[in-house]
Formats: C-alpha cells, sequence, structure tokens
C-alpha cells in the first residue's frame, strides 16, 4: 500500500509540473499575441503608403520584425482580383537573418488559406489555429491576420506569425 501511495504522490507531482509548465508557456504566447495585436495594425497602416513591390513591401516587414522580436514572420498578402497574380511578399526569421521571399507558387495557394480567406470573409483581424505552414515558414505556427483597405477597397491581408513549435 505504501508503494502505491508513494506511485501516486510522485504522479501527482508530475502532473502538477507539467500542468505549471504549460501555464507558463501559455501566458507567454498570450503575452506575445498581445504584443502582435498591438504592433500590426500600425504596419497594416504604413504597408498601404509604401510602394506596392516586393523590395519596399519586405523591407517594411523586415523593419517590422526587427522592431517586434516575438515574431517569427510578416507577410503582405495581396488580393489576386487586385494584382492580377499571386503576390504575397513574406519575410521570416532563418538562423539568426531575415528571409524574403514571395508566396507566389500556386500550390501554396494562400488565396486559399485559413490565415487569408477568414480575415477577408469575416472582415476583422483573426488569429489561425496552429498549422505547419509548408512553403512558406515551415514551421508550426498561428497568424494573426488583418485585412487591408484603402479607399473602402480591399488590398490584402497583413500577417504577423509566431512559432509554436518546440
Amino acid at each position: 500500500m505504501k508503494c502505491l501511495n508513494a506511485f501516486i504522490l510522485a504522479c501527482l507531482i508530475v502532473a502538477s509540473l507539467v500542468s505549471c509548465k504549460t501555464s507558463e508557456a501559455d501566458a507567454q504566447l498570450n503575452s506575445k499575441k498581445r504584443q502582435v495585436e498591438k504592433a500590426l495594425p500600425e504596419l497594416a497602416r504604413e504597408i498601404q503608403t509604401v510602394p506596392q513591390n516586393f523590395d519596399a513591401i519586405t523591407a517594411a516587414l523586415e523593419n517590422y520584425l526587427r522592431e517586434n522580436p516575438e515574431a517569427y514572420g510578416a507577410a503582405f498578402a495581396i488580393d489576386l482580383a487586385r494584382a492580377g497574380k499571386l503576390s504575397s511578399f513574406y519575410v521570416y526569421r532563418h538562423d539568426g537573418r531575415f528571409i524574403r521571399m514571395n508566396l507566389d507558387d500556386p500550390k501554396y495557394n494562400y488565396p486559399a488559406q485559413q490565415w487569408f480567406t477568414q480575415p477577408k470573409q469575416l472582415n476583422r483581424a483573426v488569429w489561425s489555429h496552429p498549422y505547419f505552414d509548408e512553403g512558406g515558414g515551415n514551421i508550426t505556427m498561428i497568424t494573426y491576420s488583418i485585412p487591408v483597405f484603402s479607399d473602402g477597397r480591399f488590398l490584402g491581408i497583413i500577417t504577423t506569425d509566431l512559432s509554436v513549435g518546440d
């Protein structure tokens, strides 16, 4: 009986430690989310004023990531109807540097991605569920997405990614 009680006590201690670690991780993630929710609307306003080309937009995204070290990546996905072609400019962190890319591969198909469709349909900012971003950041992440408008016209979606992997 003593062995069983000791085993049960050990299990309770381990469960408590795991719960504390999970609570701490949740608190850290929630703090990062609040920081993103505060910073990304400013980038959405700024993105409307920069020339709508790869170099200008990725420079703005890179500057945003420098100012927001909690963010893994950021994108501006331009509305296909407006651009006439796939154009989603993305910057993310890799090995201490920034990688710039255009997520214009039809296999990636950003206009069908939840981080693009949901905020566009709801006309408001949205957090995604965790997902593995194959072809983009290539990590498990969550994405905060905001629809961007100019003079009442939908321009695209501005995003910030947070890593939720190990």
